[in-house]
């Protein structure tokens, strides 16, 4: 009898596990991301349409015209020289707006869908070293997560991988395709570093200032160590080819040579301070990510021409004695101290991709806080293509970029402003969403029962 009843057991646990499993089925099919637009096949032209370039010589063109042949833009200027092009789908735009895809860094998307399932989250590797990950072989291309940030205007992500003092190599990628490959731009883009704590804190629960500071040398100490290593290996290897691969010196090799940027995630001052000195006085190219406590470090990142990538606006102070406006007034001050900045999704690095969505509201906050709307918009498109390694093919509307460009009734940074087109390389991407889905459906059910205004 035990053991019948175990059986028992058994099958009952079986079937429950099998009637989640068609449940979860079910929820996958029923949420299926649109699909993946197709190569571009013609010419598109785009007329009579505000065309904002975001290129400092020539900000717009209004009534203005883009052309787009075989992924690229061919052809930008005002509405009065529109050429004709057989063959070309037109695209008559009056009163519309045409902006550069906005660019989001920082993002784990495609990496994690839902937190509370262990199984789809793919953010971070166990251990503290493991600068051989590459992000973008683990983005999942069916995210339902993408589509909701591409009707937002979000075009490009640059995903962070997450977890220890190396994370591993960020990969820009375009947001449509059927596999990884398809939406990888850049597999390696930059090495993620996590830059220790250089000013202790004082609250209940955290070590002494003593016992902080000792921790923070030692990650530092072991970073120099990693490097020097690494270093050495490629000496080894040069010099006698029969030198066993280590995957993880070999992955660094060009952030070593200053051909890869470090994204080194670093807030206050002194981290800002230490981690600059420390890349600079290697050799290699750093953007610091994060950046509060930047403004007072605005000669020592102008000097070594360092960016700032800020991690959004729609967050609280750092420090309990800061302002209470704080991460609103950031870009503004960073701006006025002269330093070249880009806006991210707010959160903990990596932390969080359904934020994404809310990055040109972001902006749009630092813009009701003294930032200057164009600079703004730059942040999320020009500046954040640039800093992200990035910036030849993204970011403006100018002759030979890529076809990634969004339509829209106004301002992207106003919550008002609805995206109505968007384009990836000259594709016309499906702007549709579960969302959006709904609304339609529900539309339709109220207009039937004739109870639609």
């Amino acid at each position: 009898m035990k053991e019948q009843h175990s059986m028992m057991t058994i099958q009952h646990h079986l079937a429950c596990a099998l009637l989640a499993t068609s449940a979860t089925l079910s929820q996958t099919f029923a949420q299926a991301p649109p699909s993946v637009a197709p190569a571009q096949s013609s010419p598109i032209i785009i007329k009579n349409v505000a065309v904002h370039t975001v290129k400092d010589d020539c900000p717009l063109f209004d009534p203005g015209f883009v052309v787009i042949e075989g992924g690229k833009i061919t052809a930008v200027g005002n509405a009065t020289e529109t050429p004709t092009i057989p063959g070309a789908i037109v695209h008559d735009a009056s009163g519309l707006h045409l902006y550069p895809g906005i660019v989001c860094i920082g993002s784990p998307i495609g990496l994690i869908e839902t937190d509370q399932v262990r199984a789809t989250d793919d953010r971070s590797e166990i251990g503290e070293w493991h600068p051989e990950v590459v992000a973008s072989v683990a983005v999942n291309p069916d995210s339902a997560l993408i589509p909701v940030s591409r009707a937002n205007g979000i075009m490009t992500s640059v995903v962070f991988p997450q977890g220890g003092v190396l994370s591993g190599h960020a990969s820009a990628i375009r947001m449509d395709g059927w596999t990884t490959e398809d939406l990888a731009i850049n597999p390696e883009l930059g090495l993620v570093i996590r830059w220790p704590a250089t000013e202790p804190l004082r609250r209940e629960g955290v070590r002494g200032p003593d016992r902080q500071r000792e921790q923070s040398s030692k990650v530092i100490e072991k970073l120099n160590t990693f490097f020097d290593s690494a270093a050495a290996w490629a000496r080894a290897r040069e010099s006698d080819p029969t030198t066993p691969i280590d995957l993880r010196f070999q992955s660094v090799q060009r952030a070593i040579k200053g051909e890869e940027l470090l994204f080194i995630d670093a807030s206050s001052t002194g981290q800002i301070e230490s981690a600059v000195l420390w890349a600079t006085g290697r050799g290699m190219r750093l953007v610091i990510v994060g950046g509060s406590g930047a403004e007072e470090c605005a000669p020592l990142l102008n000097r070594h021409h360092v960016g700032v990538i800020i991690r959004g606006t729609h967050r609280l102070p750092r420090f309990p004695d800061d302002p209470y406006d704080a991460p609103f007034t950031l870009p503004a001050r960073l701006a006025a101290a002269g330093i070249t900045f880009a806006i991210a999704q707010s959160g903990d690095l990596g932390s969080d991709a359904s934020n994404d969505r809310n990055l040109p509201h972001n902006a749009g906050t630092a813009v009701a806080y003294g930032l200057d709307p164009e600079r703004a918009i730059a942040a999320i498109t020009r500046d954040a293509a640039l800093l992200a390694g990035v910036g030849s093919t993204l970011g403006t509307i100018e002759v030979g970029k890529s076809g990634t460009l969004i339509l829209t009734t106004g301002n992207p940074l106003d919550v008002r402003s609805a995206v109505l087109g968007g384009w990836i390389d000259g594709r016309r991407i499906d702007l549709s969403t579960k969302q959006s889905d709904l609304e339609n459906r529900f539309r339709e059910k109220y207009r039937q029962l004739g109870l639609q205004n």
